[in-house]
């Protein structure tokens, strides 16, 4: 505290000379210790493809004491997923607000920010977007990669859908999701049904590169009797996969 109180007296005698006397005045010093002892917290909120979501402390700017650590939470709303925090580079305590075992990491909806200097955070939300897969038959469909925002919400699932099965996972908007289908020993894959329009990703195109944006013109129907590929998440998917024994 003494060596703020005489930072602030050098500071306040510097800002004196360079005016001149005459021309300093209350306001003058008190900006000065302000800026000194208080930050700005501004929070703003970003979307993708209609996504939405509230923050708390509320969207705007807020003044707090400086090195004051104030929790900031981001809470989707229906039908949106929160995908991360943007600006939170040198901000956050070490630990994380969620599960203080963990480092802190921007994926967290809840975070610990730590008023070093002026903060500007924006959180993301991405429209949520549902795939259903169906397998009907002795087969399995197989979901190898997810590539796109990934944050924390969505399931992120892969693995194998199974034999006379269905499963229904949550992606977030834009995200695009490999798949493979194996026939069980002595059974073929006879097709896809039910699918919904659903888009794959134009074979010449992949693999695509890591943060690569998904044009249209890259997109072709999904190929009926496709045992590989990349789906685009551009609305809620629903297909079956077909397998007969031989």
């Amino acid at each position: 505290m003494k060596k703020l109180s005489f930072t602030l007296v050098v500071l306040s005698l510097i800002l004196i000379s360079s005016i001149g006397c005459s021309n300093v005045n209350g306001s003058d010093l008190q900006n000065l210790k302000s800026s000194l002892t208080e930050k700005t917290l501004t929070i703003l909120v970003g979307n993708n493809n209609g996504g939405s979501g509230e923050v708390d402390p509320e969207y705007g700017s807020h003044q707090y004491k400086a090195h004051q650590e104030v929790i900031v939470t981001a809470t989707p709303s229906p039908g949106s997923l929160f995908v991360c925090w943007q600006g939170i580079d040198g901000v956050l305590s070490k630990m994380s607000a969620v599960d203080p075992s963990k480092p802190s990491s921007s994926l967290d909806y809840k975070i610990d920010v730590v008023m070093k200097q002026d903060v500007t955070l924006t959180a993301l939300f991405s429209r949520a977007r549902n795939l259903t897969i169906n397998v009907n038959g002795p087969g399995t469909v197989r979901i190898l990669k997810v590539q796109g925002l990934g944050g924390p919400d969505a399931s992120m699932f892969t693995g194998d859908i199974t034999q006379n099965s269905a499963a229904s996972h949550v992606y977030f908007d834009g995200e695009c999701i490999t798949f493979s289908v194996v026939a069980n020993p002595g059974a073929k894959f006879t097709g896809w049904t039910a699918t919904n329009n659903i888009s794959q990703i134009d074979p010449k195109y992949l693999p695509l590169p890591q943060g690569q944006p998904v044009e249209g013109s890259m997109m072709i129907p999904l190929d009926q009797l496709a045992t590989s590929g990349t789906v685009y998440m551009g609305s809620d998917l629903t297909a079956t996969a077909n397998f007969s024994n031989n």
